[in-house]
């Protein structure tokens, strides 16, 4: 499931009518489907709605967990907790990663050069994994 609008998300985490029926809307596809699992990508969260999104994380997990899903957050490769940007700051790992069975760092970009796909090397992959495996939820493989 995923979420790019800031707004949207803002409503889906502060509203508990519209959360209330995203978990029952969550649920029914996994059963329909016969899906294994969910993955969760909120981008561009407000930082203020930072606490609300690992908190809508913990609800998914403690919802669907006995159910037989893992619940699974997509996150912006971060360097710091201070990193500033609106993918980066409404996204608290160590309380996400709690509140998840699994973290997805999206250490992936892409750009258009000449048609074709090509990854951009302007990430700096040190110093994310740092500060990921510093969180104590994530381990790089």
């Amino acid at each position: 499931m995923c979420i790019r609008d800031s707004d949207l998300a803002h409503l889906a985490l502060t509203d508990s009518q519209v959360q209330a029926r995203l978990l029952d809307n969550i649920s029914l596809t996994l059963r329909e489907k016969g899906y294994r699992g969910l993955d969760v990508d909120f981008e561009y969260v407000y930082p203020d709605d930072a606490g609300a999104y690992a908190a809508f994380l913990a609800t998914l997990a403690r919802r669907l967990n006995p159910l037989g899903y893992p619940v699974i957050a997509a996150l912006a490769p971060k360097t710091s907790s201070t990193q500033r940007g609106t993918l980066y700051e409404g996204h608290d790992y160590s309380a996400i990663g709690a509140a998840v069975n699994e973290v997805l760092l999206m250490t992936y970009e892409w750009r258009v050069l000449a048609h074709r796909l090509e990854p951009l090397e302007n990430q700096d992959f040190e110093a994310i994994s740092a500060y990921s495996t510093s969180r104590k939820f994530c381990q790089i493989f």
